[in-house]
């Protein structure tokens, strides 16, 4: 699959899933209208039902990276560092 990039994101295609990047609060609406993954920086509130995965500031600070799969069928599993390896001493509190 390849993302197609503008000033306010990107979307792309990867075995049928959309994927939507959004740089810009311009794009959120729309973004959350048509992606199935959902990546952001600025946090995602309620009334963006469409994805089936939301990546932003609150779910990347409670479970830190995040390994995103997607299988031939179109399913979408992920797995974030916290969920390997668990709370550490040295890890950020969840906030």
């Amino acid at each position: 699959g390849v993302l197609n990039c503008g000033q306010v994101g990107c979307i792309g295609r990867v075995k049928g899933v959309v994927i939507a990047i959004a740089r810009q609060p311009a794009s959120m609406r729309e973004d959350c209208r048509r992606a199935d993954i959902l990546a952001t920086r600025v946090e995602v509130r309620t009334g963006c039902d469409k994805p089936r995965l939301i990546v932003d500031p609150v779910r990347s600070s409670r479970q830190g990276t995040l390994a995103i799969l997607i299988g031939d069928d179109g399913s979408i599993d992920s797995t974030s560092g916290t969920d390997y390896q668990g709370r550490r001493p040295w890890s950020r509190p969840i906030r």
